[in-house]
């Protein structure tokens, strides 16, 4: 019961995929989409809640985003070429007042 009445509910929702006309999608385009939406649904209420419940439970375990070392220091990083003479000359006379 309980399932198919949010199956029920997906297809409401999507309903506007039969009522919104967009020029760059044709009317068997969009039956076709909505005729996904039940497929959609079971999906989303079986897998997709699994990995939700899973994702709540595992929040605190934040070390996967940190890295054990940097692999890149300040020091590593050069600051590029040296400006040629007549680019530092230029650049002094546009300076001036």
């Amino acid at each position: 019961m309980g399932a198919s009445a949010a199956i029920t509910i997906y297809c409401i929702t999507a309903a506007r995929y039969l009522t919104v006309v967009r020029s760059d999608q044709s009317r068997a385009q969009r039956i076709l989409t909505f005729a996904t939406v039940p497929l959609a649904a079971i999906w989303s209420l079986t897998f997709m809640r699994v990995l939700r419940w899973y994702a709540m439970i595992t929040v605190g375990r934040l070390g996967w985003g940190t890295r054990e070392k940097v692999e890149i220091t300040a020091a590593s990083v050069t600051a590029g070429p040296e400006p040629s003479d007549e680019f530092v000359e230029l650049f002094n006379t546009i300076r001036r007042p």
